[in-house]
């Protein structure tokens, strides 16, 4: 799938999304324009004849350039190209909202991105919240029967240095924080399994 690193390249004013950010906004959209009032989908389904098209646009909102529509000059162009900054709509609505940017300001676009993404986060922290000793086994077992990397260093990295580190934004954060409050579950399965099987938690560390 390419780079999933989140660095756009480098150019004043350009588009360029990465694979992570890409992921991010269509994993979340529900297949639906942001737009409240709007059904229109994002990916059109395919037919016997024709493949599935992706009809959604990506619109920015904050400005890709400064002079744009709802530029904000003090962003950089990394955070202007994050799935943070960035919004998916159909092909309508995205010409309403940049040809009648005065009308759509970056708070209206906010909140119909929050609107579009929350079904999304609500089912993921029920999802981690349903993960159970039995998830925890599966998982453990699938990373011990996968080919091993080479040796590295495996100190661990407090989440807020991770988060630094990848610039994460606030939503990749929630997520990290909804992980590390299964730290608990993860150290009964290792101690348990380590009770039958010594050297358990070494092999998967």
């Amino acid at each position: 799938m390419g780079d999933d690193s989140d660095a756009p390249k480098e150019g004043d004013g350009k588009r360029s999304y990465s694979q992570r950010t890409l992921k991010i906004l269509f994993g979340r959209c529900g297949n639906r324009c942001a737009e409240p009032s709007c059904t229109n989908p994002i990916i059109k389904p395919g037919t016997e004849e024709s493949p599935d098209l992706v009809v959604g646009q990506i619109a920015h909102i904050y400005a890709v350039a400064d002079s744009g529509p709802r530029g904000k000059p003090t962003l950089s162009m990394e955070e202007r190209n994050s799935p943070n900054n960035l919004i998916l709509l159909c092909p309508t609505h995205h010409v309403i909202v940049d040809g009648q940017h005065d009308d759509y300001p970056a708070s209206r676009l906010l909140a119909w991105k929050e609107r579009q993404e929350r079904p999304f986060r609500e089912q993921l922290s029920r999802d981690i919240n349903d993960v159970g000793y039995v998830e925890l086994e599966f998982a453990a077992k699938s990373l011990m029967g996968s080919a091993s990397p080479a040796p590295g260093d495996l100190a661990v990295i407090p989440p807020e240095t991770k988060i630094k580190k990848n610039g994460l934004g606030a939503s990749s954060e929630n997520l990290l924080r909804m992980g590390a409050a299964k730290s608990y579950e993860c150290e009964q399965l290792i101690v348990k399994a380590s009770q039958l099987n010594p050297g358990f938690g070494d092999r998967l560390r």
